[in-house]
């Protein structure tokens, strides 16, 4: 009983369909829960509701929880992350298609700095690339590895569509290279960072309330001063800057957003213990370099092709 089991769950944790009969092989291989419409089959075991396959036609569709990855139709393959790039996206891609799929942030290829990657997209949102790499087979089907491999930069949220390998061994399966994307490399135009920087008041009067405070501060003095202030630096930092861009005069995020910064400045910086407490070192400089970074992230229009 034991081994039927773990043969039906092997048996449902891959597929590399070398045809379209494979497809329809694999969802028929599948125990039905009674509970599903009977045209949907779960992937790996039962108990994965949110990874599922559903029959739509001639088409056989691979999701996970609500967002369509993989689509299998007589003539070829779709894929795509949906925009999503995290490490189950890419698990299910890799388990249930012929292409290996690998993160490939803009970050991490060095096309755009470090502060910017979290909050933009450049006009191509590279976020994963396809490995079309030849998955050696024994006779049987199982898959011994990998080699002579290609890459090929997409979109997160695009489909992109592939033909089933002729034999055990093909990997010729890319319909065409021309829906593929090259990345682009940006860089910070300084002039117009300046400029933004010039155009707010923020750290002058930020500055001057710092001078007033003590040079040392303990965690439970910054706490008191900050309980009331418990909203994200980011949501924070875009109120206040949607403000200064419409010219409000007296813009009613400066104070929150001034103890916003000091709460990450304390995080950020070094603390030690003197006299049993835990204190920060709040300076000017620590407390600009800071800001700048959220304010950086605010402003994505100063990325420029290199």
């Amino acid at each position: 009983m034991e081994n039927h089991q773990e043969q039906s769950r092997t048996h449902t944790c891959r597929l590399y369909p070398r045809t379209y009969a494979d497809v329809v092989k694999f969802f028929n291989g599948i125990s039905h829960v009674r509970t599903d419409s009977p045209d949907v089959r779960r992937l790996y075991n039962s108990r994965h509701i949110d990874k599922t396959i559903t029959k739509r036609g001639d088409s056989y569709v691979i999701r996970l929880y609500k967002t369509n990855l993989i689509e299998y139709t007589p003539t070829h393959c779709s894929i795509t992350a949906g925009g999503w790039t995290t490490q189950t996206t890419l698990k299910v891609l890799d388990h249930f298609s012929n292409i290996r799929v690998s993160n490939a942030s803009w970050h991490g290829n060095n096309l755009i700095p470090r502060e910017y990657a979290y909050v933009w997209s450049p006009p191509h949102d590279l976020q994963l690339k396809f490995q079309l790499s030849k998955r050696s087979q024994d006779s049987d089907g199982n898959v011994l590895g990998f080699n002579d491999y290609t890459l090929y930069g997409a979109n997160s949220s695009d489909w992109y569509d592939f033909t089933y390998p002729e034999d055990n061994t093909a990997r010729d399966v890319v319909v065409s290279q021309n829906q593929f994307v090259e990345p682009i490399k940006f860089k910070v135009d300084r002039k117009a960072m300046r400029d933004l920087r010039r155009s707010h008041d923020f750290l002058p009067y930020a500055q001057a309330l710092i001078k007033l405070l003590p040079e040392v501060m303990t965690s439970e003095e910054l706490a008191k001063m900050q309980r009331e202030y418990g909203r994200s630096p980011n949501s924070v930092i875009s109120d206040w800057w949607t403000q200064e861009k419409q010219g409000v005069k007296d813009n009613p995020y400066k104070h929150e957003l001034l103890m916003t910064m000091l709460r990450q400045t304390h995080y950020s910086e070094r603390s030690y213990s003197q006299n049993n407490r835990l204190v920060t070192e709040i300076s000017i400089k620590a407390f600009t370099r800071v800001f700048d970074q959220y304010f950086k992230r605010m402003n994505p229009q100063v990325l420029v092709p290199a």
